[in-house]
């Protein structure tokens, strides 16, 4: 088995919720947003870059589409969508990536993920970017078709 092949059955099970990687109440704290009625913000960090010809800098690892909304992090150390990006994502997705653009996407809303693997750098290159925004545009506009 590949290593694509072995995390796209990560991805599954995480879509599933299955109860053998994390219990139900686990679930539920790893996909919520423990400051909801709270005053509390988390400020959103800028992904600086120590070395750039291995990783660009990143202001927002999903763009927002409302900038107040943006995200946070939660216990899958990854990114949780607060509100829509312009991609498509809608609030509660999340998603993160592997240092040679490789991305994973769950959509717990509408019941699909995504691994997008490739091996180029530097990590978050405008042209990787553009590219996964559009590929998530286009698996956005086809739910809508």
């Amino acid at each position: 088995m590949t290593s694509t092949q072995a995390y796209s059955i990560v991805l599954q099970a995480v879509l599933k919720h299955d109860t053998r990687l994390l219990s139900e109440e686990m679930w539920e704290l790893a996909e919520g947003d423990a400051l909801v009625g709270t005053n509390s913000k988390i400020p959103v960090p800028r992904i600086p870059t120590v070395f750039p010809p291995v990783a660009y800098e990143l202001n927002y690892f999903a763009n927002p589409v409302d900038p107040n909304r943006t995200s946070t992090m939660n216990l899958l150390n990854t990114e949780l969508a607060l509100g829509s990006t312009i991609s498509g994502r809608p609030a509660g997705s999340y998603g993160w990536s592997g240092l040679r653009n490789s991305y994973y996407m769950i959509d717990p809303i509408n019941g699909f993920g995504y691994m997008w693997s490739s091996q180029c750098g530097p990590w978050a290159s405008p042209e990787v970017i553009t590219l996964r925004d559009n590929l998530e545009k286009l698996l956005y506009q086809a739910l809508i078709e």
